[in-house]
This record gives C-alpha cells, sequence and structure tokens, in this order.
C-alpha cells in the first residue's frame, strides 16, 4: 500500500503530523482486520468565527455546551494518498497575508477533525468511534514584528466593521488583535479549568465575550478529550518576545492541565442507528417549528445536520460491517 521500505522512508521525510497520523490508522485498522470508516472535516477560525472548509467557507456553529461544531461537511478518506489531497483543500484554504515578518502569516486558527469508526473486535454488534483533532494556532503578534499599529479593542472593532461594510481586506493590526484575545481567552480558559479540577469542582466555561475557537477548545477542559500540545518556536533573535509568551505562557500552563478523562465505552451499533433515526426526526420537528428569525434556529439546524452526518456515517459502517460477512446489519 505504501511501496517498498525506502521509498516509504523517502516519502515521510518531509511529513507533517496529518500524513503520519493518516498513515498510522491505516496501517492500525489493517492489522485489526475488523470493517471500519474513516471521515475528515475541518474547520477555520477567523476574525471569532467559525467556517467550514469543506462548504465553501459557510460560517457554522460551535455547540456552547459541548464545544462541538454543528453542521460540517465531512468526506471519506480511503487511503494516505486521499489523505494528502484532503490536506491539500485544508491548506490552500486557510486564510493567510504578508506582513514584515512573514510572507504568508496565518490570520486564523485551524482545526482538521479525523473521525474512525469501528466495529469492536470482542463484540461484533458493537462500534466504537474516536475523533482526533488537529488544531494549529495562529501565533501571537506584536505589532512593531509585524510592521503594523496597535489597536486597543474598540479601535480593531471599529477597523473590522468599517472594512466589511466598503468590502474591504480587515487591516493586519485588527487581525492581529483578535489572534492575541483569543490566544489570551484560551490561556484564561486553561487556568481556570486547572484551578476547578485540583479543587475537585466541575469545569464551567464563561459564557460572555467567548469566541468560536475559544468554544471549540473547551472540550480538553471537561475530559472529553486527552490534549497533547507542541510548541513552536522561533529561531530568530528579534522574536525573543514572542518565544517568552510561548514557553512561559502556553508552554507552563498548558502543561498544568489535569483533567479526569472520561472514558467513552462501545455502543451497541443497531441501536445507536435507531436511536439517530429517532433524533434526527425529533429535531427536524423543532427546526421546523422554529421561526428562522429566531436567535436559536441556526444552531438548532446545525444540530440537525450534526444528527443526519453521524446517521450517514453509521449507515456507511454497517454497510461495509454487513458486506464483510459478520452479520447482517440493514443499511439505513
Amino acid at each position: 500500500m505504501f511501496g517498498d521500505k525506502m521509498e516509504e522512508e523517502a516519502l515521510n521525510s518531509d511529513w507533517g503530523l496529518f500524513p503520519r497520523i493518516v498513515k498510522d490508522i491505516f496501517m492500525a485498522m489493517e492489522s485489526r482486520s475488523v470493517p471500519f470508516i474513516v471521515k475528515a472535516s475541518g474547520v477555520e477560525f477567523y476574525l471569532g468565527e467559525a467556517f467550514d472548509m469543506l462548504n465553501m467557507h459557510a460560517q457554522c456553529q460551535i455547540d456552547p455546551d459541548t464545544g462541538q461544531p454543528l453542521g460540517l461537511l465531512d468526506i471519506t478518506i480511503q487511503s494516505v494518498d486521499g489523505g494528502l489531497q484532503f490536506l491539500k483543500k485544508i491548506r490552500d484554504g486557510r486564510k493567510t497575508m504578508g506582513h514584515a515578518a512573514n510572507d504568508t502569516s496565518s490570520r486564523s486558527h485551524c482545526a482538521i477533525l479525523i473521525s474512525l469508526y469501528q466495529i469492536s473486535k470482542s463484540s461484533k454488534e458493537e462500534f466504537c468511534k474516536t475523533t482526533l483533532h488537529l488544531m494549529d494556532l495562529a501565533g501571537a503578534e506584536r505589532p512593531r514584528a509585524t510592521g503594523q499599529g496597535r489597536l486597543s479593542g474598540p479601535e480593531a472593532s471599529e477597523a473590522i466593521l468599517k472594512a466589511m461594510i466598503q468590502g474591504q481586506e480587515i487591516p493586519l493590526a485588527a487581525q492581529g488583535f483578535v489572534i492575541n484575545y483569543e490566544l489570551s481567552g484560551i490561556m484564561d480558559e486553561v487556568v481556570s479549568a486547572t484551578e476547578r479540577h485540583k479543587k475537585g469542582m466541575p469545569y464551567q466555561p464563561q459564557r460572555q465575550l467567548r469566541t468560536a475557537a475559544i468554544q471549540y477548545l473547551t472540550g480538553c477542559f471537561r475530559g472529553e478529550t486527552v490534549l497533547s500540545s507542541v510548541v513552536c518556536l522561533s529561531q530568530a533573535g528579534q522574536f525573543g518576545w514572542e518565544t517568552w509568551f510561548s514557553i512561559a505562557e502556553y508552554g507552563y500552563k498548558l502543561s498544568q492541565l489535569r483533567v479526569p478523562v472520561k472514558v467513552q465505552p462501545a455502543k451497541q451499533l443497531k441501536r445507536t442507528i435507531q436511536s439517530l433515526e429517532k433524533g434526527v426526526d425529533e429535531k427536524k420537528v423543532d427546526v421546523a417549528r422554529t421561526d428562522k428569525a429566531n436567535k436559536y434556529y441556526p444552531r438548532k439546524a446545525g444540530q440537525l445536520q450534526l444528527l443526519e452526518r453521524e446517521l450517514r456515517n453509521l449507515s456507511d459502517l454497517s454497510a461495509t460491517f454487513s458486506s464483510s460477512g459478520f452479520v447482517n446489519t440493514p443499511r439505513v
């Protein structure tokens, strides 16, 4: 599947985290010899909002209670080559701009979600779902390093609104303010979660002034996700402040985060499909009864799309399961 050993090593030498993970997933699942499917989606977080990178950057909702993106499109990854094609699409769609320090500076945060659905090896009637969230955070910025002036919060908001009204590019300084604001907000949530868990108290995210990126990351602080972080440091001397911020702020504070992990048990495939069918029907009624002008309509519509997507994915897994000859589970 991956060619001879020398060719494989040559191809892997410049691979990043995502293609290595996709390759490891397929190698591991081939050795397990159980039916499985792999799905992938992408979210870009720009100027405080979330956008679906597989759906022409349509704005999407983040569930404030779970941190889960709602209504994302996903695609099936069937090979490492398919994963690389997906990654290229995500990279090409990422918001970047040039400034004094970087010709292709990321102006957004970006998350790739890889969901592995597999039939349990111990019980052929059960399945497990594992979702890997790979998030690349935009780096902290000093206006002096990027060649831009410093803006206050009100000034950045005014500049963003003016540019949007006039159909112009958002000023770099305003983008930098939002990036730094979100990075600081994420650290505030890390500290809050750390302190609450130390006291044996459940984490409660703040409800006010939270951007979509901060909402999305709250799943790491409740124990639903096992968190690992990679801190990137600049080798350039003029970025000493950024290096200090990365180590003293992000690196240190993230290393202090301790969250009780919630183990997710295997679930009955047929029963889960039936539950999702019922959930889709109920949510359709709820959405139909909600006025589109209602502020909760986008969230409800996104929740419906999430349920429908999960139902499709489990139906695909069920069909793969049936064709493997383990059991005759009907496709929905």
